[in-house]
């Protein structure tokens, strides 16, 4: 599962294989979750709004699962407040959640994960960012 994963790269590639299973064992289920996730206009009459808040705060309470094990584990510089560093993470994670549903807004003909490679690329991406920086090593001994 994704919370062992060592890094913050590994639990984005796990976190997609978990998904993609699911929605393999569960097509109409994971449907329903995009087409909230996505804010679709075409849910059953009166239920958008509560499918919209119940997915919210289920979000929320997966992104705190799925962050904080993860990150419990990274070894962070030891001169970073471990909470600026967790609220630098999950700023960026909410920002990569709203890209994500902007980006399925777009993109209509989207109906499972296994369609989402090239939006899970960057994420990877950006993770390995946030994990690692910009900077080759070694080269930024002389900055400061």
């Amino acid at each position: 599962m994704w919370t062992e994963s060592t890094d913050l790269v590994s639990m984005i590639v796990r976190a997609t294989q978990y998904k993609l299973e699911l929605a393999q064992r569960f097509p109409d289920e994971f449907a329903l979750l995009i087409a909230v996730y996505k804010n679709d206009d075409n849910l059953p009459d009166g239920s958008g709004e509560n499918l919209h808040r119940t997915f919210g705060q289920w979000t929320k309470e997966n992104v705190d699962r799925l962050i904080n094990p993860v990150f419990d584990r990274l070894k962070i510089r030891p001169e970073l407040d471990k909470q600026v560093v967790r609220r630098y993470l999950l700023n960026n994670v909410k920002s990569m959640t709203e890209r994500a549903q902007s980006y399925l807004q777009s993109h209509p003909d989207v109906k499972s994960i296994d369609q989402m490679t090239e939006l899970i690329t960057e994420i990877k991406m950006e993770m390995d960012i946030i994990e690692h920086g910009i900077v080759a090593n070694g080269s930024g001994d002389d900055l400061y």
